[in-house]
C-alpha cells in the first residue's frame, strides 16, 4: 500500500467532506475536546464521508471510537500506547 507524503489533519468531520471533492486521499481526524459522544458522532461522521470519497481515515488518539467505527488507521502518540490494546488494532486491520 502507497500512503500519500503529505495529508492534512483537521479538527472535523466537516473539514474532511470540504476536502475530500478536492483530491484528498488520506486525512487525519485530531479532536482535542469533547464529549465521547461528541467524538463518536464526529468519527461515525467522519468515516461515512470519507468512504463514500474513497479517502482513507486515520483517527488521531480515540483508538477504541476508531476501532468501532471501522476507521482505516489510528495515530497514537507515546503517550497513548500503555493504554492501546495493541493486537485488537493488529486484527482489524489484518480483516481489511
Amino acid at each position: 500500500m502507497k500512503l500519500p507524503r503529505v495529508y492534512p489533519i483537521v479538527d472535523s468531520a466537516a473539514w474532511i467532506s470540504r476536502l475530500a471533492p478536492h483530491g484528498v486521499r488520506l486525512v487525519q481526524l485530531r479532536i482535542k475536546e469533547g464529549s465521547e459522544e461528541a467524538v463518536r458522532a464526529q468519527i461515525i461522521a467522519a468515516r461515512a464521508c470519507c468512504v463514500a470519497a474513497g479517502v482513507q481515515l486515520v483517527v488521531n488518539d480515540y483508538w477504541r471510537l476508531a476501532l468501532a467505527a471501522g476507521c482505516d488507521f489510528v495515530h497514537l502518540g507515546q503517550g497513548d500506547l500503555d493504554g492501546a490494546d495493541i493486537p485488537a488494532l493488529r486484527h482489524r486491520r489484518a480483516d481489511t
